[in-house]
């Protein structure tokens, strides 16, 4: 054997150091390689599920107007297109949950997220990321705002088939669908919050997971660069032996940096470009001979999106502005070209050192951010305009508003705010169809934003609603614009088919905005006043003053509906019963008496702690903004209730029904199908209508009377004495019971008229047919005298006090609050 040389053991360390250093500079090349390949797959996945959230919202919001046109057409065709648009997110949320089980079916995922809109491409991605991430902090915020969102969605589909159930049942009181569009709006909202809640959580998990994968991709290409400077240190010093082996070293380094999908871009100490990959060329729009030695400012414009500043390329500027804002979201930057182009970026540098620290240079990474960006613009929009007009929504509207109000009106002329109604706008739905009342509010809506200056906030609040902001602007000239305006929507002729479609808008005006102080005040007062402004006759402008007596009764009144409203959802409605006796004496009156007992049904309120309210506000409220159909229904159905279960012994139940009721096309079915859900006989019902509403609506109130006492129910004509010609339409009404109004019998011991016209009202009632009922009859003289008369029932104090049909939560009865 023969014996080794020491140059040959030289060699062969030497050999050895050089398998070693190709040994590193290949396994660092394998690094960096798969971290370019996780990066284009991370965020290619993230970018997959921003698209399917749009698809997801956008299906949403589909679904939602084709509910609500079913709530204004009952058309089968925009039930069946909300069905069709509400599948796309169930069909998401059956991959979601598939994709939660421990042993998923692949197939059935893909099939499902197919049916959400999802390329086919992607899927397989988003199921990887799902499987894999769906613990992880960042994702698993994202994935509890798409459960949440979920849950809303079932709600809809939930509202929706109530809503279809309710128009088949051809019984679909507008009390109940507007509740449920309130209901789908309501959803909505929760659904639009868990969207913006979604997209910010994927957007924070596509910076963070882009920081840390430029962080690795930066570490590991100075990693290599290292690795490739200490060999060719090295071989240096070993001489020419090595110079191949170095040279395949710089070039396997250069291909590795030229794989990463980012811009790189290395300076020398003095912060000349000593390299950039294929991406930075084509980013920075130059060749690399035109970027050799030259500065890294001079090759490359990086500036602050917010501000526009120019940002220098440095060591502590660098750190400084990769802070983030106060905030807490990270700056936002851009290049600009040679040719003047943006491309927007985000960046990250690092200083190379020697062994000693001594800085030797600096590796700067760009990557463009531009798709992102521009889906976050998107989303954005998105989430503070209407669709339809390209306007600002309520959302949007409120949160400049209350910022407006929160600096104040620093101003001498202070700001002006505008609600804007269309009039008569349900009448282009009914007579020309939704699309027809689409394109008009498109057309609107271009009319308002070309009368408003750039600063004016103009935005579409709802349905046929528009907003709008005028910044520091005196009263007249808020006056002068506000007429403008109506002038200019008077003026569309729109064609459509062969009609010309026309409009006109009521405008409530509040000027001085500081002094009424929150959004809820300054949005309350414009509304009271476009109400007003429709009161007196639409299409004009009502300025909101706190001096105003006529608006501040309409504000009083509209408040009294939304207690109406929450009494009718939270069941704080309750019954009261009267006595209603008849005059006779003796053993066959007593038998009488107890034979043709009767009670008249009285409404009351309760409040939030349960004390009674007295009906004269709320009732005259419910009957001026038309929620007295809904309250009747609520009567007759719990009146019912109670006389099915015996709340009382009487015979006679009265119930009482409104003028809006008389005209209600539906009420005779309502009435028929309560009847039958309670099992109770007609013959024991008797609704009492007014004098003044059977005239108004003699025709209707004809008819209904015919129908329902051809089933056994008998009427009372209330009020009776204080209309015109009141003895003139009783030849056309044909109803059981006159009750002579309380006003004649009042006076009736000390007035010899108010005697004279109940004792004729009692002989014509008499001479009709019809038996009479005295109000009022609160002592025992007046009921004699009533018994003289004729009369034969009276009703009053003297009678006995209203008392409750069921227990009452609030302690004891106070009378006030019990009177009829």
């Amino acid at each position: 054997m023969m014996p080794v040389t020491r140059n040959e053991r030289t060699r062969a360390r030497r050999g050895d150091r050089t398998a070693a250093a190709l040994l590193s500079v290949w396994l660092v090349a394998a690094v960096v390689t798969v971290f370019a390949w996780v990066s284009i797959t991370v965020m290619s996945v993230l970018l997959a599920y921003i698209a399917g959230q749009g698809q997801w919202a956008r299906a949403q919001k589909d679904a939602v107007r084709a509910l609500e046109r079913f709530a204004h057409t009952r058309a089968e065709s925009d039930y069946q297109a909300f069905l069709g648009d509400i599948a796309v997110p169930l069909a998401d949320r059956v991959g979601k949950l598939e994709m939660n089980t421990p042993m998923p079916d692949h197939h059935k995922v893909v099939d499902a997220l197919l049916k959400g809109r999802i390329e086919r491409d992607d899927i397989d991605g988003m199921v990887w990321m799902y499987h894999n991430f769906r613990h992880v902090p960042l994702f698993s915020d994202g994935i509890a705002f798409w459960n949440s969102g979920d849950q809303s969605i079932l709600q809809l589909r939930e509202i929706g088939s109530r809503l279809h159930a309710l128009a088949r049942s051809n019984s679909s009181p507008d009390a109940a669908v507007a509740t449920l569009i309130g209901e789908i709006e309501a959803v909505d909202q929760q659904v639009t919050l868990a969207e913006d809640g979604f997209s910010r959580s994927l957007n924070k998990a596509s910076h963070v997971t882009r920081n840390v994968l430029i962080f690795a991709l930066t570490s590991s290409a100075l990693l290599l660069l290292s690795v490739v400077t200490l060999f060719m240190r090295r071989s240096f010093t070993r001489g020419e032996r090595l110079e191949h082996e170095l040279r395949k070293s710089e070039k396997l380094a250069e291909v590795t940096l030229a794989s990463i999908g980012d811009a790189v871009i290395r300076t020398d100490e003095a912060g000349q470009v000593t390299y950039c990959n294929e991406i930075a060329e084509r980013m920075l729009g130059r060749q690399l001979a035109q970027m050799q030695r030259q500065p890294f400012d001079a090759i490359c414009e990086l500036r602050d999106e917010a501000t526009g500043t120019r940002i220098a390329h440095g060591n502590e500027c660098t750190r400084m502005q990769r802070m983030p804002a106060q905030d807490g979201s990270q700056p936002a930057y851009y290049i600009v070209r040679p040719d003047g182009s943006r491309v927007e970026v985000d960046y990250a540098a690092t200083t190379l050192r020697d062994a000693d620290g001594n800085a030797i240079g600096m590796v700067t990474v760009l990557y463009d951010v531009s798709a992102e960006r521009n889906y976050a613009a998107q989303l954005l929009y998105q989430a503070t305009h209407d669709e339809l007009t390209d306007l600002l929504n309520r959302r949007e509207f409120e949160r400049r508003l209350t910022s407006v109000l929160a600096h104040g009106a620093d101003g001498v002329a202070g700001y002006a705010v505008m609600f804007l109604d269309l009039d008569q706008f349900k009448i282009v739905n009914d007579t020309c169809g939704h699309a027809a009342g689409d394109e008009l509010i498109r057309h609107v809506g271009a009319t308002l934003r070309a009368c408003l200056s750039e600063q004016d906030v103009l935005a579409r609040l709802g349905g046929d609603e528009f907003g709008v902001v005028l910044p520091r602007c005196a009263t007249a000239d808020a006056l002068r614009i506000a007429g403008r305006l109506c002038e200019a929507i008077a003026a569309i002729r729109m064609p459509w088919a062969e009609r010309t479609l026309t409009s006109g808008v009521s405008i409530g005006l509040v000027n001085s905005c500081a002094r009424l102080g929150s959004l809820k005040e300054v949005m309350k007062a414009a509304d009271v006043a476009c109400y007003m402004a429709k009161e007196n006759g639409r299409n004009r402008v009502h300025l909101f003053s706190l001096d105003d007596q006529a608006l501040s009764a309409t504000n009083t009144q509209m408040e009294w509906v939304s207690r109406v409203k929450a009494a009718l959802d939270e069941e704080l409605l309750c019954l009261y019963a009267q006595r209603i006796d008849p005059v006779l004496s003796g053993t066959d009156g007593d038998a009488q008496r107890t034979h043709d007992t009767h009670i008249e049904v009285l409404l009351r309120m309760k409040d939030a702690s349960g004390a009674l309210v007295p009906p004269a506000g709320f009732v005259e409220a419910a009957e001026r903004f038309n929620l007295m159909p809904a309250v009747d229904r609520w009567v007759i159905a719990h009146a019912f209730a109670a006389l099915a279960n015996g709340w009382h012994a009487a015979r006679t139940w009265s119930i009482n029904l409104s003028g809006a009721s008389l005209v209600d096309e539906h009420l005779f079915d309502y009435i028929v199908a309560q009847q039958r859900c309670h099992g109770i006989s007609f013959d024991r019902v008797c609704f009492e209508i007014t004098e003044t509403a059977a005239i108004v609506n003699l025709q209707k109130a004809t008819a209904l009377i015919g129908r329902l006492r051809a089933l056994g129910c008998r009427f009372a004509l209330d009020d009776f004495g204080t209309g015109m010609s009141s003895f003139e339409y009783l030849k056309h009404l044909h109803v059981d019971y006159l009750k002579i109004d309380g006003s004649f019998i009042q006076d009736i011991l000390h007035s010899a008229p108010d005697r004279a016209i109940v004792q004729s009202i009692n002989q014509v009632a008499h001479a009709t047919g019809k038996r009479t009922i005295a109000e009022f009859a609160d002592s025992s003289a007046t009921i004699e005298c009533l018994a003289e008369i004729g009369v034969d029932f009276v009703q009053g104090y003297g009678i006995g006090f209203p008392e409750p049909l069921e227990p009452l939560e609030a302690p004891g009865r106070e009378r006030d609050a019990l009177m009829a």
